[in-house]
């Protein structure tokens, strides 16, 4: 693999992971589709064969119980293959640590999260003069991003890579680079007013505790998380109690709430089986007090209603073989596989406010963080173990670059 190639391959896989909210106006599917075809090129079809044939087997039989129990099966077969879709970006992270040297890894993450951030700043400084910024920002995000929580969803993956740079960085410069990209982003996600993002973030924040810190943090992370989801459906089942709590008018929770019983009353019609992958929107319960909604803001109401039980088990037994090789001292020690566990945890937390699960952009997300995380045995793929050594002796040791980022 030649150094072009793995800059293209680095470049093209990570600009897809951090634009893929805003997936049609990035052009990300075409980022996408060239790692797809280098991860290719480099035998990753043979490694998924390999380690990861349970992960096909469960896909395949998850499509063929979900589609026949479906009342629409087209659509539950085009949802299917969005799966498939969105899972072939494994592919390319997963070869991203074998050829790809730690510093151009590292050196691509921050330049895409510099470049994200100018944007970011530019956003600011268009909507600054605006009397509501976050009508401002609505209107721009309808236009230009599909809806409000792309933009969001960004700006929070693009946080997290930027507080991921600056936690590993190793000079001062780094750290004073991550802490400057990440000023703008903030001050975007306080505009943008998600709270939905920032119950995420925190509850991403409390995992990155549980990985690093001692047992009495631990045991407080996994209190806060387990505390702000009980509160959040807490809040989903008595509505009025929110509002009371917080003397705000909480039109956003009382909607979701109205969403939510309906997608269970409906579910409880197919409880095992569910309607059918992207059923949702055709079907009554996505008519709720006169407005229709594409997808239920609930990765796992979603995932209830459209694959049932056995679905729902079938999906968990799918992601636990995609997660067969999750390396957890690299986790903790290389920036991107730290990326790829936070947006997964980001990812969970954000499901339970918003996010759309059976589509070719979430099941992307899975595919890279996962593939970042995991990281086969060495000893039995040498030829990937050769082409790394080549290019890792590539790099000198004296490389200032090598020695800032390990």
């Amino acid at each position: 693999m030649t150094q072009r190639q793995r800059w293209i391959l680095c470049i093209t896989s990570l600009y897809s992971l951090l634009l893929l909210p805003v997936w049609d106006t990035a052009l990300v599917p075409l980022s996408a589709l060239t790692a797809f075809i280098i991860a290719l090129r480099q035998g990753a079809f043979s490694l998924v064969r390999q380690h990861y044939a349970a992960v096909l087997g469960c896909w395949a039989l998850l499509m063929v119980v979900n589609v026949a129990a479906s009342v629409m099966p087209a659509k539950a077969f085009t949802g299917g293959f969005h799966i498939l879709r969105g899972l072939s970006m494994f592919m390319p992270a997963l070869l991203l640590a074998p050829l790809v040297p730690a510093p151009i890894r590292y050196r691509t993450l921050q330049g895409l999260v510099v470049l994200v951030a100018i944007g970011a700043l530019g956003l600011l400084i268009q909507i600054a003069p605006a009397t509501d910024h976050y009508e401002g920002l609505l209107l721009l995000s309808y236009d230009w991003f599909g809806n409000l929580h792309n933009l969001v969803n960004v700006m929070a993956g693009v946080l997290i890579a930027a507080l991921v740079l600056g936690i590993t960085a190793r000079c001062r410069r780094d750290r004073m680079l991550a802490l400057v990209t990440g000023l703008p982003v903030v001050l975007l996600l306080l505009w943008l007013s998600s709270e939905g993002a920032w119950i995420a973030l925190l509850i991403s924040l409390a995992a990155g505790c549980i990985l690093f810190a001692g047992r009495g943090l631990q045991l407080l992370a996994w209190l806060g998380i387990a505390g702000l989801t009980v509160l959040l459906h807490l809040f989903y089942l008595t509505p009025e109690l929110a509002q009371q709590l917080t003397g705000l008018e909480l039109g956003s929770l009382v909607a979701r709430t109205e969403i939510y019983t309906a997608l269970l009353a409906s579910w409880l019609d197919a409880p095992w089986l569910g309607w059918g992958f992207s059923t949702y929107k055709y079907l009554p319960a996505a008519q709720v007090a006169g407005v229709e909604y594409l997808y239920p803001h609930h990765l796992y109401l979603e995932a209830l209603f459209s694959a049932g039980l056995v679905g729902c088990l079938l999906l968990l037994l799918l992601f636990r073989a995609l997660g067969r090789y999750i390396d957890w001292s690299a986790v903790r020690s290389d920036p991107l596989a730290l990326l790829g566990f936070l947006l997964l945890c980001y990812t969970a937390a954000k499901g339970l406010t918003d996010m759309k699960l059976f589509s070719a952009q979430t099941f992307s997300l899975f595919g890279f963080c996962f593939g970042l995380m995991s990281r086969l045995p060495v000893h039995s793929e040498p030829a990937l173990q050769a082409q790394w050594s080549a290019s890792d002796r590539a790099i000198r040791p004296a490389d200032p670059v090598r020695q800032s980022v390990g």
